[in-house]
């Protein structure tokens, strides 16, 4: 997302959204795998889904996969700890051509 006068839109959104629900609610968010993963983003959420399908067609899909981990994760079942590790590569790989 590119919004003016935001260095890290969707990091912004995610810092809103955690000063509205508290340290304790979990935080799953979904985006495409060419997506920049910031140090903000990662350490105010819980959760990343990324979309598999590049052109995205699988939003639906891996919005619906998301959700278990998060159900997983508020009882305890599963505590997701964060990484972050930039690769410093950039690609585009289409995964619907053959």
């Amino acid at each position: 997302m590119v919004a003016h006068g935001y260095d890290d839109t969707e990091g912004d959104v995610i810092e809103r959204v955690r000063a509205l629900v508290g340290p304790d609610c979990v935080i799953g968010v979904e985006l495409d795998p060419h997506c920049h993963l910031t140090l903000k983003r990662v350490r105010l959420a819980d959760i990343f889904v990324l979309y598999k399908e590049f052109p995205h067609t699988d939003v639906v899909e891996r919005a619906e996969g998301s959700a278990d981990p998060g159900v997983a994760h508020h009882p305890g079942e599963i505590r997701p700890v964060m990484s972050l590790y930039d690769c410093r590569q950039i690609a585009s790989y289409p995964t619907t051509l053959r």
